[in-house]
């Protein structure tokens, strides 16, 4: 049942607020959309409320059925106040109180949701700025990341090589070049190093196969200049 004191409270709300709307049933219960004092980022709540029979005595039925342009965490936090309210003035006829609360929640959350806005703008620029900068600088080199870079780029380049080249260097692994033998004190004289740079001079046989024919002995007729 709906006391005349609840009563009496509802005409009230429903002199400030024309927008509100009853609703039927055994127990006061109503529903009002809130917005904010806005123009720009205009926020949208809306409330529902019931007043149990021992209302004001006991605590008031409040909640928040549908939103626009909240974040869902925002919407806990409307939840909450309206919940502290209720406890704090729990004997007291409390609807107006908590409308006007949330109408002055939802113009403070405006001011808050564009100071977030701007935060995350300046953040945004200040990773822009220090990503710019590393790329400018560049990576500092020391003697741990060359090594390290230097062992990838040797593994890499190994993969590169075909199995001939491989095959190739594995021969010639441990040879001295003709200089390297010139300019090493280990090399006896200049023996061993004729024979060295013989050893790495190959020799197309097949191009003094017709060399049998030709008479060596045969003097050679050599013009006067």
């Amino acid at each position: 049942m709906v006391s005349e004191e609840q009563e009496e409270e509802y005409e009230a709300l429903e002199s400030i607020y024309p927008e509100i709307e009853r609703h039927d049933g055994d127990l006061l219960s109503f529903s009002i959309k809130l917005e904010s004092e806005t123009e720009e980022n205009q926020l949208q709540v809306e409330l529902r409320l019931q007043l149990p029979e021992e209302y004001p005595n006991a605590v008031l039925e409040c909640d928040v059925l549908d939103f626009e342009n909240i974040d869902p965490e925002d919407c806990v936090g409307i939840e909450k106040f309206i919940r502290e309210t209720c406890q704090e003035e729990l004997g007291e006829q409390i609807c107006f109180t908590v409308i006007s609360g949330v109408q002055d929640y939802l113009n403070d959350l405006v001011d808050t949701m564009e100071k977030r806005k701007k935060e995350e703008e300046e953040r945004k620029k200040r990773e822009e700025e220090e990503a710019a900068r590393k790329k400018f600088e560049g990576t500092r080199v020391t003697v741990e990341s060359f090594l390290k870079w230097k062992e990838k780029f040797d593994a890499e380049l190994e993969s590169l090589k075909s199995a001939e080249q491989k095959k190739r260097e594995a021969e010639l692994k441990g040879r001295m070049t003709g200089k390297q033998l010139f300019l090493s004190k280990k090399a006896g004289g200049d023996e061993d190093v004729k024979l060295a740079i013989a050893n790495q001079v190959e020799v197309d046989e097949s191009l003094f196969e017709d060399l049998g024919d030709l008479d060596l002995d045969e003097e050679l007729d050599i013009p006067d200049e």
